[in-house]
């Protein structure tokens, strides 16, 4: 058996693993409890033979990771406590056998730049689009390794009916159920306590007609800023209740079309536009495109960002604008 085979024997089903949540790209907030970790079998004595080594790719240039207090590597496991934004980059992590390394993966991190006006960031929720009528559970981030790690539910920044548990269950949705809930575990350790958060825009909404059409989910928008912020723009188009090849959804700004994020260069591009993803919620479809601005900057300030929806010879239009102020 070659090296490569025996070292994938090491690893289970994507099923069978639980504690390891399997990601490549991921955005994290500064000042948060963070892990990276790779899913491994309950064969231990196998790794006896193995040693695990860590890295992190930055500006082209690849380094070791030493153990430090703030950054803790236990097995399958590297910790943060807390994450910072000077690990932003790519890693990965290799085992050997003293003759031969092997990658076994990579992630991509990038940390956000917390907003301290608030409890959560706009550029770090994801959003759930339900049904009135209908029953939904919210799940808190499973980030938390032990379960006795205490949990609290915010609404609009504001505390949940002091609830404690994993899951936010609501037997009937309501439209006023709406907003944005974020889930705050606190996690000791070496007597301080981190904290993990998870935001979740929960929009819910009346039935739906039987005849509909395909649009985008919002309004035109400004985005208060400032002159080196970091910006994602969420465009998410509706496509009803099937899904629609011939349709796309783009983002346009300075008579541009932007770069894709994926396979160029950090410093290449200050924006770019993420791959379309697509969302099956209820029985309802969705697609959406972030757009990533890395650094605004001055010109920014002064054209439109427009996400365009294109379907059955009819475009959709939604226009950000970035304004200068306090976020």
């Amino acid at each position: 058996m070659s090296f490569s085979e025996r070292v994938f024997n090491l690893f289970p089903s994507f099923s069978e693993e639980k504690l390891c949540p399997l990601r490549a790209s991921i955005d994290v907030l500064e000042g948060e409890y963070f892990f990276l970790c790779f899913p491994v079998s309950k064969q231990q004595h196998s790794w006896k033979e193995y040693t695990i080594n860590w890295y992190k790719e930055s500006a082209g240039r690849q380094k070791q990771i030493k153990e430090t207090h703030r950054i803790v590597s236990q097995m399958n496991f590297l910790e943060f406590w807390p994450v910072e934004l000077g690990d932003s980059g790519n890693y990965f992590v290799t085992l050997s056998n003293g003759k031969q390394n092997f990658t076994i993966q990579k992630w991509t991190l990038n940390v956000l730049e917390r907003n301290k006006s608030s409890c959560f960031n706009q550029n770090h929720l994801t959003t759930e689009i339900q049904n009135a009528g209908t029953g939904h559970s919210l799940k808190c981030s499973d980030l938390s390794v032990n379960e006795n790690d205490s949990i609290t539910w915010y609404k609009d920044c504001k505390n949940y009916e002091n609830k404690r548990e994993r899951e936010l269950d609501f037997k009937t949705l309501t439209v006023q159920h709406s907003g944005i809930y974020t889930c705050k575990i606190s996690i000791s350790h070496e007597g301080k306590i981190y904290h993990s958060t998870n935001t979740i825009r929960l929009v819910v909404e009346e039935d739906a007609p039987e005849t509909v059409t395909l649009e985008i989910v919002g309004h035109n928008e400004e985005i208060q800023t400032e002159i080196g912020n970091e910006e994602t723009l969420n465009c998410t188009g509706f496509l009803g209740y099937y899904i629609q090849e011939d349709v796309n959804l783009y983002w346009w700004f300075n008579d541009t079309f932007p770069k894709r994020c994926s396979g160029i260069p950090e410093a290449d591009s200050p924006i770019c536009e993420e791959e379309l993803k697509k969302t099956h919620l209820g029985n309802k479809f969705y697609i959406t495109r972030l757009l990533r601005i890395k650094k605004v900057r001055d010109e920014d300030l002064h054209h439109n960002f427009t996400c365009k929806l294109q379907a059955d010879e009819i475009t959709h239009i939604k226009v950000v604008k970035l304004k200068k102020g306090t976020v």
